[in-house]
């Protein structure tokens, strides 16, 4: 389940799903019933990567 928001539906599932595969967090908020509701997603920022 996504934190702040339940029944999110499809939506709420696949983008629950991207952000646990990049170890990231989901967030949602309601705007009222039949409004939709607005996802934030935060995921780690590389500092560097390695050079070839």
């Amino acid at each position: 389940m996504i934190e702040g928001l339940s029944g999110t539906g499809a939506d709420g599932a696949i983008a629950h799903h991207i952000a646990k595969l990049h170890n990231g967090a989901i967030h949602a908020d309601n705007t009222g019933k039949g409004k939709g509701a607005i996802f934030s997603v935060k995921l780690l920022l590389l500092e560097s990567v390695a050079s070839y």
